[in-house]
């Protein structure tokens, strides 16, 4: 994450989870988005692929990690914030209220 916020800024990164947790693999969700435009081909093959998480955030319950995580970076309270959430919220409100 420290490249992309090199690169891009702290304005433009944001947590996103993509948690299944309790939910079959593939469930019907992961199946129409494991495909190129929801129909098209399918982009991994899930039977033949592990996926690995990082140590500390492997699931949902461990995401209050990322926290102490930033801080022992020396990150600022508000950089942290933007990314656990203000980024995401700044982007909706630019969006859902943009003239058309």
């Amino acid at each position: 994450m420290s490249y992309v916020l090199d690169v891009v800024g702290e304005n433009h990164v944001a947590i996103g989870t993509d948690f299944s947790t309790g939910h079959p693999r593939p469930g019907p969700w992961q199946v129409w988005a494991n495909r190129d435009k929801g129909y098209a081909r399918q982009l991994t093959n899930f039977a033949q692929t592990v996926i690995r998480k990082p140590a500390g955030i492997a699931t949902i319950t461990e995401t209050p990690n990322l926290v102490p995580a930033m801080l022992r970076r020396g990150w600022s309270e508000t950089r942290i914030t933007k990314i656990l959430g203000e980024n995401w919220l700044r982007v909706f409100r630019e969006t859902w209220t943009a003239e058309t």
